[in-house]
């Protein structure tokens, strides 16, 4: 590698980025190459961390538990994306997206009894 770059997120986080300089720059189609090592640590625990027994177990029953209801939300309701910005306003819009999608439910069960 050619240098560390010390670089600070909008959050306040330092991170340590590696840059990596092709030796002959003029047939690199890319000026430099950017690896932060402390995320690629990270992505390579979790992926081991998933491939694990109970990591498997774990994310098969999150496609059962989660996935499915933001499924039905887009299928359902046409929601696919917020067009809120900032925190507090994409809560309560997710808020009353999950509130319709409950109430949705809430009337097939009605229908049928």
């Amino acid at each position: 590698f050619d240098y560390i770059k010390e670089t600070r997120t909008s959050t306040g986080f330092q991170q340590e980025i590696r840059v990596y300089k092709a030796e002959y720059p003029d047939l690199a189609p890319q000026k430099g190459l950017y690896v932060n090592q402390r995320y690629q640590e990270l992505k390579r625990k979790e992926s081991q961390a998933l491939l694990s027994e109970e990591g498997s177990h774990i994310f098969a029953k999150r496609k059962i538990d989660v996935e499915p209801v933001f499924g039905q939300i887009k299928a359902c309701l046409g929601y696919k994306r917020c067009n809120l910005r900032g925190k507090g306003k994409v809560k309560i819009d997710m808020g009353l997206v999950l509130m319709a999608n409950n109430l949705l439910k809430y009337n097939k069960r009605m229908i049928r009894n």
